[in-house]
């Protein structure tokens, strides 16, 4: 007499067996990029002249002694350390090798550190949905990590961004975006506060042209241009046309869609990524007002944002 014994498809066992070991996957591969990120990436602590002002921020390793991190972390620094995540030893930063104002890219100096570089992904190659992670020292929390998705590729004036849902706060500047093979494809640069998981970096691909074009170390006070370490927020230009003035709702949002623009390029040509892509937010909220007050088309900043 034969007993008959109930058994599962095996199409359905295949499918709970990936269902429940693929998020434990997921954790391990974060894990080890995690593990095999932090003993190439550094503390940044930057001063001002005599000392005075700090700024802290994120980089890392791209070759033997060279640190990649935005230029707006050195912005105005006299001098600056470096410190490995995980270590206590501090290094000099001995000067600029490399620096790129438009896209908020640095190269520093870093004599003497024992640490590995990090391999670099194809950042044309990202796109919405991809998974990435982000490693740095977000509000001074040494050794970081983050985990999010690529939400979106960004035009913002002439410049490319890679918009992410990974978190980031103030000293995370500077610090590697990698993708799921732990390469990099992007330095984390600018978050909008008004929103949430609104979070930029810019592509790796600027990075790798700055690395074609080492120079000879100069001061960070030379390179740099001295002052605090913040960028100086300039009045903004008046725009090139001026709008009609007109009392009508229209003609208001108008006026007010001009002028945001203006601001916002004056904010983005002057390297403050962040309240330049606010601006640009709201010129397109403007913009788009004047179109349904009856005022047909009207050319926006970023249609894209």
């Amino acid at each position: 007499m034969k007993i008959l014994r109930n058994r599962l498809p095996l199409g359905l066992v295949t499918f709970l067996v990936l269902f429940f070991a693929l998020p434990t996957a997921k954790a391990q591969v974060g894990r080890v990029i995690a593990q095999k990120t932090f003993p190439s990436v550094v503390m940044l602590t930057m001063e001002g002249a005599d000392g005075e002002g700090s700024y802290m921020g994120s980089g890392f390793f791209v070759r033997e002694g060279i640190v990649a991190t935005n230029f707006h972390v050195v912005k105005g620094s006299a001098k600056g350390f470096a410190r490995v995540v995980g270590q206590k030893t501090e290094y000099e930063v001995a000067g600029i090798v490399g620096i790129d104002r438009e896209r908020d890219l640095v190269l520093l100096s870093v004599p003497g550190v024992k640490a590995p570089p990090l391999p670099f992904g194809d950042s044309s190659r990202v796109a919405a949905g991809d998974e990435v992670y982000i490693a740095g020292n977000a509000e001074g929390l040494e050794g970081t990590f983050s985990q999010g998705i690529v939400s979106a590729i960004r035009q913002v004036g002439s410049r490319t961004l890679i918009q992410v849902t990974a978190p980031i706060s103030r000293g995370s500047s500077g610090g590697p975006v990698l993708n799921s093979r732990g390469e990099v494809i992007g330095i984390a640069v600018a978050t909008l506060k008004s929103g949430q998981n609104l979070n930029f970096a810019v592509p790796v691909s600027y990075l790798t042209s700055l690395l074609a074009d080492l120079k000879p170390a100069e001061p960070l006070s030379a390179a740099a241009g001295r002052g605090q370490p913040r960028p100086v927020r300039r009045k903004p230009p008046q725009a090139a046309t001026a709008p009609p003035k007109e009392d009508s709702k229209a003609g208001s949002h108008l006026q007010r869609c001009a002028q945001m623009t203006a601001d916002a390029r004056s904010l983005e040509a002057n390297g403050e990524l962040s309240p330049a892509l606010v601006k640009y937010r709201e010129a397109e909220s403007e913009c788009r007002a004047a179109e349904s007050e009856g005022r047909g088309l009207v050319h926006r900043p970023i249609s894209a944002l």
